[in-house]
């Protein structure tokens, strides 16, 4: 459905990246941790070791968008950024310095669009500092909050073992092992990425059935005799010959007859809906050399191109899909 804009709508449109600027800035330099009593500019700029001047500005923003009180000169918390944006709250937002981060790289969208690279691919753009573990806490919280609608699409009985193929944090695996706990449950990824999903699995309790490999599902050895593999949020992230390369590596580590779950954003016919899909896109070119969204069309041709058979399409209450296909 088509926007109905106004002169005074394309004027707010220009200026409201102005508002997540000051407050992912203000998450990324973990203010809100500081603010749980009142305190002066000056003790939060000490106690971050930055100007006084600079983060009474960033201050007095936060008090304009309702998420910093100020009294006599002090500052403080709403209730909202106690409960969500305090590091050492149970309800803390994992996933907002991910955004922050997301953010920076947007900034270099024009040239992203302009010259045909991702971000990183500029010199001029710096390295962001703590990425992977920033992305796998937002992807832990993304993920907690959507396995249980996952997992009750998934027809895991029998299959005995089963992968979890750039597993990340471990969301979907600790619900399938709470689940299905006579099931082995191993998470592949990447090395550094494995200590993370441990460390927040053991968090949530002592899960014997789930185990871990380390590697690049590209180029490495994922394992065999599988009942089934479930791709969360992973195909977005390539281009066509790496996705069917990836589900051609799935059909020969499943067992006759095995399964693939394919969990991801994807996107109409006309490639303008949804618009989480749409934008979801446009972050992939800025991200990744090839990385897209795709119509189920597409990935049921993929699948197909990888000796799968489609099975069934699902569409969570979360705007995303599940794509059920057979070896």
């Amino acid at each position: 459905m088509n926007r109905v804009l106004t002169r005074d709508a394309l004027v707010k449109l220009a200026r409201e990246w102005q508002e997540s600027a000051v407050f992912l800035t203000a998450c990324r330099l973990d203010v809100f941790s500081y603010l749980k009593d009142y305190m002066s500019s000056k003790e939060l700029a000490e106690s971050l070791g930055i100007k006084e001047r600079y983060i009474e500005r960033l201050l007095n923003t936060l008090v304009i968008l309702g998420l910093v009180e100020k009294a006599g000169g002090k500052y403080k918390n709403t209730s909202v950024s106690d409960i969500y944006l305090d590091k050492n709250s149970d309800s803390y937002l994992l996933g907002l310095k991910h955004s922050a981060h997301m953010l920076y790289y947007w900034s270099f969208l024009y040239d992203v669009i302009k010259i045909g690279k991702p971000a990183k691919n500029f010199s001029y753009v710096k390295p962001v500092e703590n990425w992977t573990e920033d992305f796998i806490s937002a992807m832990e919280q993304y993920a907690t909050e959507r396995a249980p609608e996952l997992v009750k699409m998934l027809d895991l009985s029998g299959a005995g073992r089963m992968l979890d193929l750039g597993g990340g944090s471990g969301a979907n695996a600790v619900e399938i092992a709470k689940n299905y706990p006579e099931i082995e449950v191993v998470i592949f990824d990447l090395p550094g990425v494995i200590p993370m999903a441990k460390k927040f699995i053991s968090q949530k309790g002592n899960f014997n059935n789930i185990c871990f490999m380390e590697g690049d599902y590209l180029a490495d050895n994922i394992g065999k005799d599988y009942g089934a593999i479930l791709l969360s949020q992973i195909i977005h992230a390539h281009g066509k010959e790496d996705v069917i390369r990836v589900l051609s590596k799935c059909r020969k580590a499943l067992k006759r007859g095995g399964r693939i779950y394919i969990h991801d954003f994807l996107i109409d016919e006309d490639r303008t809906s949804p618009p989480s899909s749409v934008f979801f896109s446009l972050n992939m070119l800025v991200h990744t050399e090839e990385g897209d969204t795709y119509t189920l069309r597409e990935v049921k041709e993929f699948l197909d191109m990888s000796g799968f058979t489609f099975l069934d399409h699902k569409r969570t209450t979360k705007g995303s899909d599940v794509v059920i296909a057979k070896s």
